[in-house]
């Protein structure tokens, strides 16, 4: 007989756990499970999953992002074909300057929850806005076409404390 338990709790409260099989009492069921175990954490890190190899590592996997930009543009409310509302921000970041010229980054911002969205309605074009996140990639149709985008999917938005 052949059960499964849960791996040890991960480093990271949101980090995936892999299930591994236990092994059985009898030799024949215990190579078995230990061949599909082996089998199990292969595939897990195959795809991304974690394994109890992974515990190991001395930094637990994290998608956690923070923004300090100006707000390019007014906060722009959409509404979806599913009745979803989402508010996308534009954030312009300055880089730290190079000999030859001072770049930025230009990061779009999701944000879906209705805390974040209201935080939205009290900016302003050119306000320095704090933004806590992840990074997310979505996958929409153009056309016939699939394509995906990089943004950041907001957990938190405010004016930046230090901003005038």
């Amino acid at each position: 007989m052949t059960r499964t338990r849960a791996a040890a709790a991960p480093a990271h409260p949101t980090a995936p756990v892999a299930s591994i099989p236990s092994t059985a009492s009898t030799a024949s069921t215990a190579s078995t499970a230990s061949t599909a175990s082996t089998r199990t954490l292969g595939n897990a890190r195959r795809i991304g999953k974690r394994s109890d190899d992974d515990a190991a590592q001395p930094f637990p996997w994290v998608n956690e992002v923070r923004l300090v930009g100006r707000l390019s543009a007014l906060p722009d409310p959409r509404e979806l074909p599913s009745g979803d509302v989402v508010v996308l921000l534009r954030l312009v970041i300055t880089r730290a300057p190079t000999q030859r010229k001072q770049q930025v980054d230009t990061i779009d911002v999701a944000c879906w929850t209705p805390m974040t969205r209201r935080a939205t309605s009290r900016l302003d074009v050119d306000d320095v806005v704090e933004v806590d996140g992840a990074l997310r990639r979505r996958f929409y149709k153009a056309g016939s076409v699939t394509q995906s985008r990089y943004e950041v999917e907001a957990v938190r938005v405010r004016r930046h404390r230090g901003a005038t």
